[in-house]
């Protein structure tokens, strides 16, 4: 799977679960997408790194109950936990 479209699954996944909205695109990837968004402007870099980064806040409302982890999983990452920090990180299973 290329890695837009695996970022897509997840941003899919994410949304089918009622927290997309709660979640921020950051870093270069969102580039890719207000460049689409705005028709391919110069102003905007083609740069793009082979991970991406999302702001997930640590709660979501009551209704909510999601587990990211599970998302993750799903779409063949594996989630790796620093327990001192409290930070989530995956990556693409190998």
């Amino acid at each position: 799977m290329e890695k837009f479209d695996l970022l897509l699954a997840v941003l899919r996944d994410l949304h089918k679960a009622g927290i997309l909205k709660y979640c921020v695109l950051v870093g270069s990837w969102c580039q890719n997408f207000y460049r689409y968004l705005y028709n391919n402007p110069v102003e905007i870099p083609a740069a793009r790194t082979l991970d991406a980064d999302m702001l997930i806040p640590k709660r979501f409302p009551r209704d909510k109950q999601v587990s990211i982890s599970q998302i993750m999983e799903k779409n063949e990452f594996v989630v790796e936990v620093e327990f001192m920090s409290g930070l989530y990180s995956s990556h693409i299973r190998n």
